[in-house]
């Protein structure tokens, strides 16, 4: 179950998604929110070692601005949680990222923040956000900055263990109840594929009666995104492998593209 739920905020047009599905899903379930803000320092670290002046105090005033614009942020969620009758705080931290968002992660159900629309990015880079994954920020629920609605979930299974934490650990929260899911399992073949639905699809069946199943034959890279596009899913559930590092790259090259490619939501775990 949801107990407690981390909202990162970051630029104003992606955060103001995070803040509305946040407090939503907090809603649902009576979870506890905590909004976080972060100046990212990695720039002003940068600039110490940079000899120019110049380049120092434009980062400077960059991470001024940035301050600023997080107070109305911080402002934002307040208000959203007072109206939702939550239970919250909302805390500034200034450093990297990579490094201060799995430590906060530990004491979180689920951390929720905002990917970005085709290749820009104001924050984290896609890369970046996954990359959190690995180091320990799970389940992360990366949303669309326009997100409007998340009404088809696809859970994706391809044998892997990965994969079968990533829809456990996904209907444990009793998140998304309302919406139409569908088990994709994927297989290299016809015979794994079906092997795969057939592990899977018992267990999902328990927990989303309505659940909808098919399968696939190719290797993830090259058949889900197609999938996701064709089935025009709201959020993918998706497991990420850490121990063999070929597969996590190829992997890992599939769930960005997810996140450039689509307007699909992702909830991934590692």
């Amino acid at each position: 179950m949801l107990n407690s739920v981390l909202l990162y905020l970051e630029e104003e047009q992606q955060a103001q998604s995070v803040i509305h599905w946040g407090v939503k899903l907090a809603k649902q379930v009576k979870a506890r929110v905590r909004g976080l803000t972060l100046v990212d320092t990695r720039a002003s670290d940068d600039a110490h070692l940079s000899e120019s002046a110049a380049y120092a105090s434009l980062v400077n005033s960059h991470q001024l601005l940035a301050e600023h614009q997080k107070n109305q942020l911080r402002s934002d969620l307040s208000q959203a949680c007072l109206k939702a009758k939550l239970d919250f705080d909302v805390r500034s931290i200034a450093g990297n990222p990579l490094n201060l968002l799995p430590q906060e992660a530990r004491f979180h159900d689920l951390v929720v923040t905002a990917g970005f629309v085709g290749g820009d990015s104001a924050g984290l880079t896609s890369a970046d956000l996954m990359d959190l994954v690995t180091r320990g920020v799970n389940p992360l629920l990366v949303l669309h900055p326009e997100q409007r609605a998340i009404e088809r979930v696809l859970l994706v299974y391809d044998g892997s263990e990965a994969m079968g934490r990533a829809i456990r650990s996904y209907l444990s929260l009793g998140i998304m109840e309302k919406a139409q899911h569908r088990l994709l399992a994927i297989g290299e073949n016809d015979q794994a594929a079906r092997s795969a639905l057939r592990e899977m699809s018992d267990y999902c069946l328990v927990r989303r009666p309505h659940l909808e199943t098919g399968f696939v034959v190719g290797k993830v890279r090259h058949v889900l995104l197609p999938y996701i596009k064709k089935w025009q899913a709201d959020l993918a559930v998706i497991g990420m492998s850490r121990g063999n590092r070929l597969y996590r790259r190829l992997f890992g090259d599939s769930t960005v593209n997810i996140l450039q490619q689509t307007s699909c939501a992702l909830f991934a775990i590692a």
